[in-house]
């Protein structure tokens, strides 16, 4: 077997269970070639090594830790939220995010995705959907169906907001009050209640004919700005419902089959948020991540002396070109399955590269224990760059000018100037779409993800 299609095998799975190696090692579940064809586990990875890694890939998807289930269930994708971002995953990302279908060629998908929320999708780095909860506000009465409430307090203060949707599903076939015309729903943003009497704040509407069977969109963008300001002001929406010719007629919403909170779990209300990254989350990750790392690499505890990809002697030497390298996401629970982690690495600082979306090396792969929060995708090709830039560069080596002159220079002066390095020269983001909580989902993309060519610079 070749050291090139060796990579290839890096697709394979393996699950590991709790077997353990003394009281302080593990089988790592890093797979590395020996350099005699074969495939050999190698327990270099102890416990406290394990949760540095997958400490270091949440703080890449900007957690702060593990995603809280505070009511004990597993979270539940069949719910409406989680598959409203889905949809919009399968049907207007695709797989590549900056090799999506052009607006014309995408899907509709379940729910339905206008050309305004397609233009919001495109503009979003961050789309989070908010499950309608059961929630009590101090002097608001709870009036069922038709007050809604969503916990937005997750939403990071500094991200703009694109616009925000309430979304609704009407179903045709069980309204209490057969009719054969059309109603007007009206939301209405609940600033207090004195004494009995609301003080509500429109917001917006929509007129629907009472055969019409699917979801419903209203523009609730400035409500939505207000609580995440200020949570204290979140007293959540209320809807009125009345015949389109009869305005002084209230009647509840689901008596014309507006699916409440109480219908089934892929019906319900939710809220869609369209954000746009203002980096400031990004920096403040990156530079505590930093200021982490210095601490460790003073008292790392790696073993790399029995790694083969840290001895010279015993890599392969090949032009710059573009490597496999996969990164599966697949079956993650933190209690009973592992994630699948394949990356390559042939550095001592495997967290840096990890989180700095870039890791250039050798073959390997880690697995480390997770929940199923991870929702979409399975996967994705990273690919990575190696080889060397030896004299003379050719055309397919994309090398820079800086890079060929300081191939001739290194030539003169080898002991001065090193050569050039191969690295990526175009990168492409990904989405991963996951839960922050039992009801709360974010889609989110990732820029300089993924590899798209290599050359030396």
């Amino acid at each position: 077997m070749s050291a090139q299609s060796f990579s290839t095998l890096l697709i394979l799975a393996a699950i590991l269970g709790d077997l353990t190696i003394g009281s302080a090692e593990r089988i790592s579940g890093l797979y590395v070639d020996n350099g005699f064809d074969q495939t050999v586990v190698h327990r270099v990875v102890s416990q406290r090594e394990k949760y540095e890694v997958e400490h270091e890939i949440l703080n890449l998807l900007g957690l702060p830790d593990r995603p809280r289930n505070t009511i004990g269930r597993t979270p539940q994708v069949k719910r409406s939220a989680p598959k409203f971002l889905l949809d919009i995953y399968k049907n207007a990302l695709g797989e590549d995010e900056e090799e999506k279908p052009v607006a014309r060629n995408r899907k509709a998908g379940e729910f339905d995705l206008s050309g305004q929320d397609l233009r919001a999708i495109d503009q979003s780095d961050v789309i989070m959907t908010f499950a309608a909860h059961n929630h009590h506000v101090p002097g608001v009465r709870h009036e069922r169906g038709k007050r809604l409430w969503f916990d937005v307090s997750e939403v990071p203060p500094e991200e703009y907001i694109i616009g925000a949707e309430l979304r609704l599903y009407h179903s045709a076939h069980t309204k209490i009050q057969k009719s054969h015309g059309s109603h007007t729903i009206t939301a209405y943003r609940v600033l207090n209640t004195k004494e009995g009497i609301r003080e509500l704040q429109y917001i917006d509407a929509i007129n629907i004919t009472d055969n019409k069977e699917g979801w419903l969109t209203l523009n609730i963008s400035e409500a939505f700005e207000h609580w995440v300001k200020d949570s204290k002001e979140n007293r959540g929406l209320y809807l009125s419902v009345h015949p389109a010719d009869r305005s002084a007629h209230e009647v509840r919403p689901e008596d014309i089959g507006i699916m409440g909170i109480r219908g089934d779990p892929d019906k319900q209300p939710f809220i869609v948020g369209y954000f746009k990254s203002s980096g400031v989350r990004e920096s403040k990750v990156r530079q505590k991540r930093d200021a982490k790392r210095k601490k460790k690499s003073e008292a790392t505890s790696w073993d790399y002396r029995n790694n083969p990809y840290t001895d010279p002697g015993a890599q392969y030497s090949r032009t710059c070109k573009i490597q496999t390298l996969y990164v599966s996401f697949r079956d993650l629970q933190w209690q009973t399955y592992l994630l699948k982690l394949w990356f390559l690495t042939a550095h001592r600082d495997v967290m840096v590269a990890v989180s700095d979306y870039s890791v250039i090396g050798k073959e390997s792969y880690v697995f480390y224990e997770s929940d199923d929060w991870i929702i979409a995708p399975d996967g994705y090709d990273a690919y990575y760059c190696s080889g060397e830039c030896n004299f003379p560069l050719n055309a397919h080596m994309n090398a820079t000018n800086h890079a060929i002159v300081q191939t001739l220079v290194h030539l003169v002066s080898p002991g001065k100037v090193p050569k050039p390095c191969c690295a990526p020269t175009k990168l492409s983001a990904i989405s991963v779409l996951y839960f922050l909580d039992e009801s709360n989902v974010i889609l989110k993309k990732y820029k300089n993800m993924v590899v798209k060519s290599c050359g030396c610079h």
